[in-house]
């Protein structure tokens, strides 16, 4: 059964010193953590899921529940949640709040920020690049349900045109956009009816850094 509840790391201090207050998402045997702004000083000063022994304990407490309350509803919602794993659970929880303001930039942009964390510095400038290319395009941002296969098929005629870019890079590209497209469904900020690259499907092997995929478009395949 899963659960999300209030806790800190004690092996998790900042520079100062202090601890973050973070919820806990417990599935399938695995914990994923949600840091929130708010800090401790000293363990002493959190037991049981609250804030004890400072002035403003009451108003941060109040804050956390209200919180921890919409996770737990949000997580009540969840249809079937043994289909999915902790971290896919604590995305789908975090974010419910962004489907209406979910744009493409915004998705791209905390993508970049984790794989930066994890160390994938590579992969992320290969991502930036990409859309960035695709937000000239689209001459700007747009919302992420927005994107629909025209749009694609769209993209496709503009990278064409520019006649620099090859067709392997133009797979490539494609192949980035729709990660980003596929990040967003898995976080439920978006719902597709058909999804922007049923024209364009990428072989069932999963896209890594450093790997090239079969890519199809419009029945071609092509090896990368």
């Amino acid at each position: 059964m899963s659960s999300v509840y209030l806790t800190i790391l004690p092996n998790k201090k900042n520079v100062r010193g202090e601890y973050a207050i973070r919820f806990a998402i417990n599935h399938k045997r695995e914990t994923c953590y949600i840091v929130t702004r708010f800090l401790v000083s000293s363990l002493a000063q959190f037991k049981n899921g609250q804030v004890i022994k400072r002035p403003d304990a009451a108003i941060i407490n109040t804050k956390l529940r209200n919180l921890l309350n919409t996770y737990q509803n949000r997580l009540d919602e969840i249809v079937n949640p043994e289909l999915y794993s902790c971290k896919q659970l604590k995305d789908m929880i975090q974010h419910a709040d962004k489907r209406d303001s979910a744009t493409f930039k915004s998705i791209s942009d905390e993508f970049l920020h984790q794989l930066i964390e994890e160390g994938r510095g590579s992969y992320a400038k290969m991502i930036e690049h990409n859309s960035r290319t695709f937000l000239d395009f689209c001459k700007g941002d747009i919302p992420i349900q927005g994107v629909t296969p025209e749009l694609i098929d769209g993209y496709i005629k503009y990278l064409r045109r520019k006649g620099t870019v090859s067709d392997t890079s133009i797979n490539i590209m494609l192949a980035r956009t729709k990660v980003i497209i596929n990040r967003a469904i898995k976080q439920r900020l978006v719902r597709y009816d058909v999804h922007p690259f049923i024209a364009c499907k990428i072989a069932s092997a999963p896209i890594r850094e450093g790997h090239c995929p079969k890519f199809c478009v419009n029945g071609n395949r092509i090896q990368l």
